[in-house]
């Protein structure tokens, strides 16, 4: 969890050849759910981090309307972001210690 919300990674790969082994790897956006987890929540969207489900609540958002005390530019910066924030995150947070994380870790996990 980021912020107590579910949350996916997405990358962009391109195999370029299988033999030998080539791969070209381009990192994109963490996605977090605007929804604060809660296990016990009957809504689908507080288990995913699916903008098509929450669609509904930025709509909302933009007709003014206060979702979880976010206004709509509120609402878009929670929910992307990109690799730096997410290390700086956990940094901050006590989940990782090496400021390089990324590059010594999460990069060549891919």
């Amino acid at each position: 969890l980021l912020l107590n919300r579910k949350f996916d990674i997405r990358v962009f790969m391109l195999v370029a050849s299988s033999n030998p082994f080539i791969t070209y790897f381009h990192e994109a956006f963490v996605k977090l759910s605007i929804h604060p987890y809660d296990p016990d929540s009957t809504k689908r969207e507080v288990f995913a981090a699916n903008t098509a489900q929450s669609k509904d609540y930025f709509d909302r958002a933009k007709a003014g309307e206060l979702i979880y005390g976010m206004n709509l530019e509120e609402l878009y910066d929670l929910q992307l972001w990109d690799f730096e924030r997410m290390q700086k995150y956990l940094l901050e947070q006590g989940k990782i210690t090496d400021p390089n994380w990324l590059e010594n870790y999460l990069y060549p996990q891919f």
